[in-house]
Formats: structure tokens, sequence, C-alpha cells
């Protein structure tokens, strides 16, 4: 009886023996491998969350975080919802553009000859200028004295003028100045102003001149601030014409200072630029058709831009918009050989799609410049998209472009300028919409990825980039 209760018991206590080793080894190899992640994820949660509760915004918002070391998502918070992310968007297009087109791409515009007539044939080239067109006009009054026909040939590109989506009453600002295979001066005028007598309209010059505009100057110079009007110039594009109306008031102790407006239909108000300074060499012209001379030609002249990496720089910092259509246009018309919206954005999903493996099945892509209401991307998206690229042959050319905070000439020239390089990033900004995107290097989880999506607020976008500006903030301290 006592040899059975021994071995009753002696049975108990070996079970639970093993029992407990089996849990010691189990919980204990499961906490070394996962501890670290979980702790992290733990800090990331408490951290971003108490700045959420701080700001307590009536507003969506996604976000996520992940290291780059590891590609763990370290936070996330409605990351596979669609937002509408405003110049964000210029991530793809400048993605695309680096590994579809390369960063060494120079765009063209070329002086083509064909007996007494010339065609200026566009390339999109978005940095192309005024000087560059008269040093063109220079080398055909050396090879011609007459032309009997100058063929405006902007056919790589289609002739909508704008993107897809675009509001109609974005007006005259730079920001939405067309897009044309033949795009001079960003297709905008540069308006001088100065305060000339009390009392008196200011005084007005404009470049690059022409015949091709009108000028109604309502505004006047004073000498104090009571009741006072903004300077204001506005181009009539209600009625669709390139007439401005100045109005407004200029204190008489002001400096000079410019205003750039873009113009409507730029491809007949370029044309009429070449045409003088053509005049101006002793050239004269017969007649202007705009299309393409299907004759062969010769070529006599090609100006080429700087290369697409030191263009991009530009439009990641200025983010321009011009520069971003311009881009994917050129994209379209290099893969398929039709530069159009539709077509770069189809060549731009398809390279996401099988390069950075990001579903294009959960996404809108309108346009290249985010200036578009119809582009949707979420948070994940995006983040896919800075890890590909973060480990592309084009790592470098990519991030050297993106601003760090403080950057001067930037959209980041006044945001987190306490960081340097510790952020390299892309805002992004609408009515209704903040965005901000790109690469922060941690204090100690290094180099990580982020996306902080803001849609649906009104009022001004301040309070949302402040909200991103301690998120990013805390990142780095983390």
């Amino acid at each position: 009886m006592i040899d059975y209760i021994t071995y009753k018991y002696s049975f108990k206590k070996y079970i639970l023996f093993f029992i407990l080793i089996f849990s010691l080894i189990t919980f204990s190899c499961s906490s070394a491998f996962n501890y670290p992640q979980f702790r992290n994820s733990q800090v990331f949660e408490k951290g971003i969350n108490s700045i959420l509760k701080q700001y307590n915004f009536n507003a969506s918002i996604g976000i996520k975080v992940v290291s780059l070391k590891n590609n763990k998502t370290l936070f996330e918070k409605n990351s596979s919802k669609l937002f509408t992310p405003a110049s964000n968007l210029k991530l793809f297009t400048l993605s695309s553009a680096l590994e579809l087109l390369g960063p060494d791409y120079s765009f063209k515009t070329v002086i083509g000859v064909e007996n007494n007539n010339i065609s200026l044939i566009g390339g999109g080239d978005p940095t192309f200028t005024s000087k560059n067109l008269d040093s063109l006009a220079a080398i055909v009054s050396s090879k011609l004295q007459r032309i009997d026909t100058l063929f405006i040939d902007a056919t790589m590109m289609d002739n909508l003028d704008y993107g897809n989506g675009w509001m109609w009453d974005e007006g005259s600002e730079e920001f939405s100045a067309a897009i044309s295979a033949i795009t001079v001066n960003n297709n905008c005028i540069n308006f001088e102003y100065s305060p000339s007598t009390v009392g008196k309209p200011t005084q007005i010059n404009f470049f690059p001149n022409s015949e091709n505009i009108s000028i109604v100057n309502n505004s006047v110079t004073v000498d104090d601030t009571i009741n006072f009007s903004k300077f204001r110039i506005d181009r009539d594009w209600i009625n669709q014409s390139n007439d401005f109306i100045i109005s407004g008031e200029v204190l008489i102790d002001s400096q000079k200072d410019t205003l750039k407006k873009n113009i409507y239909k730029p491809q007949k108000y370029n044309a009429d630029l070449f045409v003088t300074f053509l005049n101006s060499y002793g050239i004269d012209i017969g007649q202007i058709k705009f299309k393409k001379n299907k004759n062969k030609m010769d070529t006599i002249a090609v100006h080429k831009s700087r290369h697409l990496s030191d263009i991009s720089k530009v439009m990641m910092f200025e983010s321009n918009n011009q520069i971003a259509e311009l881009f994917l246009k050129t994209i379209g018309f290099k893969k398929y050989g039709i530069g159009s919206s539709n077509k770069g954005s189809t060549a731009l999903k398809t390279f996401i799609f099988n390069e950075a493996k990001i579903d294009t099945n959960f996404l809108r892509i309108s346009d290249g410049s985010g200036l578009s209401r119809y582009n949707l991307l979420n948070a994940n998206q995006i983040i896919e998209l800075l890890i590909y690229m973060d480990k592309s042959i084009y790592a470098n050319d990519f991030k050297k472009v993106l601003p760090n905070g403080g950057s001067k000439n930037s959209r980041l020239e006044d945001r987190l300028v306490n960081t340097g390089t510790k952020i390299k990033a892309k805002t992004g900004s609408l009515s209704g919409v903040s965005s901000f995107s790109g690469y922060i290097i941690s204090n100690r989880h290094g180099p990580l990825a982020f996306s902080i999506l803001i849609n649906g607020f009104t009022g001004p976008s301040e309070p949302y980039r402040d909200f991103q500006n301690q998120i990013c903030k805390w990142l780095i301290k983390a």
C-alpha cells in the first residue's frame, strides 16, 4: 500500500516536473525571439497614440511606420484606408521616372528643316526658357533667310492642357500652369511690380513681352495701410483669355517684387514668341501651322535639358506640378508611343506592380502631380514604395532630391529645421488635405519609413502640419 502511494506521488511529481520544464523552454524561447519586437510595438503605440490624443483631430488620419532594417511594422493606424495623397503622389512619379527614363535622361527640343520649312519640335522639356528659344532662332537665322512654313510640332504629347481631375477653377496660379510638349518659361509670365507715386497705379513690367496679352492696371500706390487692399494679378480664366486684371494696393516704400501667372493656350503664345525672335534676326515667315511636318527633315539644332535627376530636385523641393505632369506624359510616350496622362499612369502602375509588388487594384492614380482629387492611395502603398526605393539601384538618386527638414527653397524650409538630414520627406497639401511621407533616422531604431495622411478637415492646415512634425520629432528620439 505504501509502495503504491509512493509510486503514485512520484509519478505525479515527474509529470508536473516535465510540464514545468516544457513550459519554461517554450515560453522562454518565444519571449527571447519576440520580446524586442513586442516592446518596440508597445513603445510606438504609446508614444504616437499620446500625440494623437493630445491633438484629438476631427479628421481622417492614416499612419504607418516601418523599420527599414527588417521591414517590421512599428506603428499603424488606418493604414489600409484610401486617402487623397496630394503631392505625396510625386513619390510615385519620381520613382517611375528614375526607373523607366533613367536619372541621366535629357529632354530635347529640336529644330528640323525641309527646304524652306522649319519645325520646332517639342520634347516636353519643363526647363526650357525664352532664352533657349532665342538661341534656337539665332541658329535658324544662320541657315535660312526666309521660312515658308513654320511648323509648331507638339505632337509628342496630347493636347490636354491640364491633368485628369484638376479643378476647373484653379485659375491663373503658377501651380496649375498648362502642360504641353513645348513649354516655355513654365508656360507662365513674370509680372514685376513696384510703387510709383501715391494715388497713381503701380509700375508694371512683364516678361516675356508679348502683344498677345492685355493688361488692365487698376492698382494704386498708397502711403498707409488703412483699409488696405491686397495687391492681386488675375487672368480672366473664366472667359479663357490672356487678359490680366491688376488690382489692390502697394505701399510707397515697398520693394520691387514679382508674381508669376500662367497663360491660356500656351502653344500659340510660345509660337508667337518664337516668331518674334525669328523676326528680330531678319527672318520673314510665310505661315504657321500647329502640326507635324510629315516630310523628311534634317536636324539643324538640338537643345538638351539638364539631366532628369537635377530636374527632379526642383520637382520635389518646390513641389512643381508641371514637371511631374511632363514626367508622367514622357513616361507614357517612351513606353507606349503616346504622351498622355493615361498612358503614363498605366506605365507607372505596371512598374509599381511588377517591381514594388504594390497591388494596383486598390489605388487610383490619375495624374503625376497629385493636384487631382481623383487620386487615392493608402499609407501601406506609400510605405511599400519607400521600402522598394530604399533598396533600388536608384536609391541615392531618389533620396537626394527629397528635402531635409529646413532645406532652403523647399516646402520644408520652415518645418523641422533642427532635424537636419535625419528627415528626408515629401509634403502634400490641398484644401482639407495634408500628407507627409518619407524617411527618418531614429536615434535608437535606425532608418525608418513613415507616412502620415490626413483628409477631411476644414480651416488652415498648420495644426495638422504641426501634428506631423511632432510625430516625426518623436520618431527621431524614440
